[in-house]
């Protein structure tokens, strides 16, 4: 039986791994476009509702993008009260598995990668509108 080998990332890693500001906006633009072409599969996220025992909650956000053929898990652990314990807010992980095998490849701290991903989506959404303003601007 083939064996199976997991790769595990900590937070330093995987921020040593980020595109820059740039290639990271052009990567979520890339992945935008891959699901307005319905090369995704992007279920409704499901949570696992603690805020009633713990002020808390799980987001658990499972995916597949085509282009770059890989199938993932990202939870989000969603604490309101963890600044209290000097935690950040939210604290993500993400699992990535083979999408022909179901064989998870890579585990990884995603706190990080959370806030990127979504400033670079809101960069993304605001790019039309500042280049209309720029449009704008140099008329007056």
């Amino acid at each position: 039986m083939q064996q199976i080998s997991l790769r595990f990332l900590n937070r330093a890693q995987v921020e040593g791994l980020l595109p820059t500001a740039d290639e990271l906006v052009r990567v979520i633009e890339l992945g935008l476009h891959a699901h307005g072409s319905g090369e995704t599969v992007l279920p409704p996220k499901a949570h696992l509702v603690l805020d009633h025992l713990v002020n808390g909650h799980f987001n658990i956000l499972p995916g597949y993008v085509g282009p770059i053929g890989c199938a993932g898990v990202k939870v989000i652990g969603d604490y309101v009260d963890n600044w209290r314990r000097q935690l950040p807010s939210e604290v993500a992980l993400l699992t990535l598995y083979d999408p022909e095998t179901g064989v998870p490849f890579c585990l990884m701290e995603a706190t990080s990668l959370t806030w990127q991903r979504t400033g670079a989506v809101t960069c993304v959404g605001a790019k039309p509108a500042a280049v209309s303003l720029r449009r704008s601007w140099r008329a007056v």
